[in-house]
Formats: structure tokens, C-alpha cells, sequence
């Protein structure tokens, strides 16, 4: 029976240029339909259809060209040099939490090992603060001696918080991927960093909270290196690590789909394969793991239905893995010729108890 039939809405697709189509089926070898709804993504160009199927790190495009990255990186290498305490406001939900930990790192990592620097962080509560930056909390945190505060996934209509925060003597630098208020524009702040804000030159606006947070790590690790040696060591090693936290926050915050054409893709498809290779070896330990009581998981690992499983299964395979010295119990039937009988050590049994009540009541 046919869509139509069903009453159902039929597929509507996007036209694509045939020729263009066509030409990729014949540098890639993928399917038609494939080539199909890659022109009709704009993506037309063989190399750029390489890099959306095999994305690295080579496409990360510089953090520089996002407006306000350069005087954000300078604020806070002076407050890093000068031992400045540093507040990072971050959001409750797993983008603002993970973007929270990733520009925490990257800001202890560039300072030195003589005067680490002093990084604290605010993760308000979903019930009791709600969303946003609270005037009570930069408060307290100007009290304590904060005088750089940086917004992570919040903070792009914060007016009355950047007044606030602006009253008590504390520079404001905002991170965030939030669309900014039409007719006010952003808040007073030292920086504010945000792709979707006019006249901001990065070209991909569509960016969740934790991908915007990493942009600014990594122009500040990129600001910290001097030698090639350091740059290459940076992208084999703490780039990658970091890109596995954006990947599970671009995943979680629901970023658009037409936005997973550049460099949100980029950061989440990539990783999400190491992600998936990591909780495969680690999910593969545990099942080989002597000391998790194999008989029992290995039963419920099974494929045969419970009735028809044997109790002593799992059983006999713990006892070829133990060791020479080690004995199972003789309770167990394979078992009871490789080992004399034992006799059980008598139950204390409490005069309270309800077996030492059956066991002392008399006959009747």
C-alpha cells in the first residue's frame, strides 16, 4: 500500500544539480542518492565532500577568526600572570557543564608551575538559581576577590548581570551560542564571543555552548606554545581529549543538522568513534576481569534460555582460570573428587533468633 493510500505525507526532496551529482558519484564511488543529498547540502566540491566523510584535525579552522577572541585572550593571560582569581559561570545542562570543564583545564594548563593559576567555578542549580548569571553570585564572588568572571553556554542577553558585574569592579568576558537580542544587541563586557553576533567573520554560527568554550581553549593553548615541537604535541595529545567532551555536548545540546556540515561535524563525528572504541575495550575488560565473579555474569551473558542453562556452567570455567592453590567450594558437583569433604563450622544462633526458637521447642 502506498504513502498515498495511507493518507501520509509524501517524501518532498531538494533539487540537485544532476551534472554536479554525476561528478561525484565519479570521484567517490558512493551511491546516487548519496551524491544527491550532498549537492543538495552545497557540497559540490570533491574535497570538500572528502572532508565530510573524513574529517581531521587539520580542518579546524583558526579560533582567531571569531570576533572578540583576541582581547578575551589577552584579558585573560594578564589575569593569569598577574594571579587574578578567575570565576567560570557555567549552565546546569551537559553543554555548560562540559564547556565549564574544558576552559577550566585549558586556563590552569597555561599558567606556570611556579603560580598556578586560581580557577573556581559556579554551576547553578536548575530548581533553586534557575538559568543565567545571578547578581547574588557575582557578588560573593567579588567578595572572595574575583575580578575576571568568563561566561560559559550563558550569558549573551545578561544585561543586568554585566551592569552588575561592571558596579562591583569585575571584568566580564562571555562565551555563548545563543542568538543575541535583536534590538538591545550583546552586553557591556570586556569580550563577547559568540559566532551567531553580527559582523563576527567565523563562518560556521552554528556552534553549541562547549564548542565556543573549546575555541577560546584552544586559542589560548595556541597563544602558549613557542616551538613547533609544543604544536605538535598540543594536537596529538590535549586537542583530541578536548574534542571528545564538544563531541558529547554537540550531541546533547541538539545542534541543527545543517549546521553538522562544517566544523560542528568535525567535532563531533570524529570523536565520537574514539568514544565508541572506549566504552567497547572498556565494556570488553570488564567481562574478562577474573575478579568480577565471572560464573555469575557470564550465566546472564548467555544466550540459552534460563531453564535451560546448567548451574555449574559458569562454574567450571572460574575453575580452569583459578589458580593451582585455589579450591571452589565442594558443594559444587564438579568439583567434589578434587577435594576432601569439609565440615561446616557450626551457626552461632542468637537465644532471640527465630531458629534458635524452633531448634529448642519441644515436640508436641
Amino acid at each position: 500500500m502506498s504513502t498515498a493510500q495511507l493518507g501520509l505525507p509524501a517524501w518532498s526532496t531538494r533539487s540537485a544539480d544532476e551534472t554536479a551529482v554525476q561528478k561525484l558519484v565519479h570521484a567517490l564511488g558512493c551511491p546516487q542518492a548519496i551524491a544527491q543529498i550532498l549537492v543538495s547540502r552545497a557540497i559540490s566540491d570533491t574535497a570538500a565532500a572528502q572532508t565530510f566523510f573524513t574529517p581531521t584535525l587539520d580542518d579546524l579552522l583558526d579560533p582567531m577568526l571569531m570576533l572578540g577572541m583576541e582581547t578575551a585572550v589577552a584579558r585573560i593571560q594578564r589575569a593569569v600572570r598577574s594571579s587574578e582569581p578567575i570565576l567560570i559561570y557555567g549552565d546546569y545542562d551537559v553543554d555548560g557543564t562540559t564547556a565549564t570543564v574544558l576552559l577550566k583545564t585549558a586556563i590552569e594548563r597555561i599558567a606556570p608551575k611556579e603560580t598556578p593559576a586560581t580557577v573556581t567555578y559556579h554551576v547553578p542549580h536548575r530548581i533553586r538559581e534557575g538559568y543565567g548569571m545571578q547578581n547574588g553570585v557575582l557578588g560573593q564572588a567579588a567578595a572572595s576577590g574575583v575580578r575576571l568572571v568568563i561566561s560559559v553556554d550563558t550569558g549573551i542577553r545578561a544585561f543586568a548581570a554585566a551592569e552588575e558585574a561592571k558596579a562591583l569592579g569585575m571584568d566580564l568576558i562571555v562565551t555563548d551560542h545563543h542568538l543575541p537580542d535583536g534590538a538591545i544587541g550583546i552586553p557591556d563586557a570586556v569580550a563577547v564571543l559568540n559566532p551567531a553576533q553580527q559582523n563576527c567573520p567565523y563562518p560556521f554560527k552554528h556552534l553549541c555552548g562547549a564548542a565556543v568554550a573549546f575555541k577560546l581553549a584552544h586559542a589560548l593553548l595556541l597563544a602558549a606554545t613557542e616551538t613547533e615541537e609544543q604544536r605538535t604535541k598540543l594536537k596529538r595529545g590535549l586537542i583530541p581529549s578536548f574534542l571528545k567532551l564538544v563531541a558529547i555536548a554537540t550531541i546533547a545540546d541538539s545542534v541543527p543538522s545543517k549546521a553538522k556540515t562544517g566544523s560542528s561535524r568535525l567535532l563531533a563525528s570524529k570523536n565520537f568513534v574514539t568514544l565508541y572504541s572506549l566504552a567497547s575495550a572498556h565494556s570488553c575488560k570488564w567481562r574478562r576481569s577474573p575478579s568480577i565473579a565471572p560464573h555469575r555474569h557470564r550465566s546472564r551473558l548467555s544466550t540459552r534460555p534460563t531453564h535451560q542453562r546448567s548451574r555449574t556452567h559458569g562454574h567450571r570455567r572460574r575453575c580452569r582460570r583459578a589458580l593451582p592453590h585455589q579450591r571452589c567450594s565442594p558443594r559444587h558437583p564438579s568439583c567434589r573428587e578434587a577435594q576432601p569433604p569439609q565440615r561446616r563450622a557450626p551457626r552461632y544462633r542468637s537465644k532471640g533468633s527465630r531458629s534458635h526458637r524452633n531448634s529448642t521447642r519441644r515436640p508436641a
